[in-house]
């Protein structure tokens, strides 16, 4: 192959800026599409969690829980009367887990949409309890602690929520 010395009307470089141009577009846009994904599906988990419905594990509970009662005390400050409340439960917790998982559900009139999570500290009794509904949405928040039953507000709450949410989801 015989290749000939470039004429002095032609100039190598602007082939090559063009191509450099070319290259770093691409490299720049393959970035940003990166950065657009991991961004949106980041932002977008906590927000899935948030809205994710609790009904197939409040059936469940419903079909596998064992028979206990959430006290008088700590129902009342999630909404209910000050008696103790009949509930199905499930319990989970990890060797490595100081707290256990607990998933209830009550089947009172009225109140079969309900479903409880809690973070129970099994060695001290004391207690995070969250009263949802079984679309997911928090109704009420309670924490117990050293034998006294206290309200939570929502707001408070509600990053610890989601985090337990996910936990059984």
């Amino acid at each position: 192959m015989v290749r000939f010395a470039p004429s002095q009307e032609e100039d190598p470089r602007p082939a090559t800026l063009a191509q450099l141009f070319v290259v770093v577009a691409m490299i720049l846009g393959v970035l940003t599409l990166a950065a657009i994904f991991v961004g949106s599906s980041l932002a977008s988990f906590p927000s899935t969690v948030f809205h994710t419905s609790l009904l197939d594990i409040g059936n469940w509970v419903d079909r596998s829980g064992r028979p206990t009662v959430i006290r008088g005390r700590v129902a009342e400050k999630l909404g209910f009367t000050s008696v103790d409340l009949r509930v199905r439960e499930l319990g989970f917790r990890k060797p490595s887990e100081e707290l256990t998982h607990v998933c209830s559900t009550t089947d009172l009139l009225g109140f079969e949409d309900t479903i409880f999570l809690a973070l129970v500290n099994e060695s001290t009794g004391d207690a995070l309890v969250w009263r949802a509904s079984r679309n997911g949405d928090l109704i009420s928040t309670a924490r117990f602690e050293n034998g006294v039953a206290t309200s939570i507000s929502n707001n408070s709450a509600q990053t610890a929520f989601v985090a337990e949410k996910e936990y059984f989801l």
